[in-house]
Order: structure tokens, then C-alpha cells, then sequence
């Protein structure tokens, strides 16, 4: 059973996350093969990510495991960056420990939506 929804929209070079609940595993994998159809189309330019956790409830050691190896598969495939909107300090220590051991460009984390997308847009233009 899926727990967990995500609204994913792709806004130019930036792939917009805003997942709401708490995430099991049958969830991040079924938005695994959506995500990789999204950025297709722009896998051969820079590209971003915004995840918005103002609504999210973090997931369990194996979900972190397995979004740690999607952006593995992220930065492989042009990611340049990935911003974080963080509402409480779990939701950042989350983000962080999903990002350990990824050699990523361009990683932040920020209070609100406005700060995050002005940081990100240079890296992805």
C-alpha cells in the first residue's frame, strides 16, 4: 500500500517536489519511474530540483536509502542542483542524510520557496 502523495511538476530546468505524509518504500518507487519520464526531455541540460517539505513526515532508514540512490541517479544524468524547504529541523536533517555520500554540485536549505528558487535558478540557467 502507498503512503505518502507527491504533486511533481516540472517548472523549465526545475523539477518541482512537494510531498505530503510520510513515505514507505512501494511509494518512492512508483514515483521513481514517473520522475525519470519527467526529466527526459531535459536530461541533456542543466537541471534542478526544489523539494518543498513543508507537508512532509520523513520515511524510515530504507527510504532513505533509496531517494540517497535516486539523486545518485540524478547527478549522474545532469542534476546540478537540489534546494530544500525545510519547516521543521527533522525535515533537514532528512534532506541532508538523503544527500550523504552524493558528490552533488549544489545542495540548500532554506525557510521558504522564494529564497530557494533564487538560489537555484543561476545553476540550472
Amino acid at each position: 500500500m502507498l503512503h505518502g502523495l507527491l504533486n511533481t511538476e516540472l517548472e523549465g530546468n526545475l523539477v518541482i517536489c512537494r510531498p505530503n505524509g510520510a513515505f514507505n518504500m512501494e511509494s518512492v518507487v512508483e514515483y521513481e519511474q514517473r520522475f525519470v519520464q519527467m526529466v527526459a526531455g531535459i536530461q541533456q541540460s542543466k537541471w534542478g530540483i526544489l523539494n518543498v517539505y513543508t507537508d512532509f513526515e520523513t520515511g524510515g532508514p530504507e527510504v532513505i536509502a533509496r531517494i540517497r540512490a535516486q539523486y545518485l541517479w540524478c547527478v549522474a544524468n545532469g542534476c546540478e542542483a537540489i534546494g530544500f524547504v525545510n519547516a521543521h529541523p527533522v525535515d533537514e536533517f532528512f534532506a541532508k542524510q538523503t544527500l550523504k555520500e552524493v558528490s552533488l554540485n549544489h545542495a540548500g536549505y532554506f525557510k521558504n520557496e522564494t529564497d530557494a528558487r533564487q538560489w537555484l535558478l543561476p545553476f540550472i540557467q
